[in-house]
């Protein structure tokens, strides 16, 4: 089971995946919209728990959700990177 951000971020990785792909002609449209669905799939769940956590401003959590929905996913793993080190 994956978390709220980890469904955000996977929606954000197939799209850019399949965006990058199919604009090369990589990609035929009925593939594309199979893994545009999946990407929905996960923006929905992230919502969902988004919606459901309802943190509010402050803490960490409410943090992760701004610097994820502001930045893209492979910026806050560097961030994160960063952080740990």
């Amino acid at each position: 089971m994956a978390t709220a951000l980890e469904h955000y971020n996977a929606a954000e990785k197939i799209l850019a995946d399949t965006e990058n792909l199919f604009g090369k002609q990589y990609m035929e449209a009925e593939v594309a919209a199979v893994f545009v669905a999946q990407a929905q799939v996960h923006a929905t769940l992230a919502l969902a728990a988004a919606t459901a956590l309802n943190v509010g401003e402050g803490g960490e959590d409410y943090e992760r959700w701004r610097r994820t929905a502001s930045v893209e996913a492979e910026t806050l793993a560097r961030q994160d990177a960063e952080r740990a080190a």
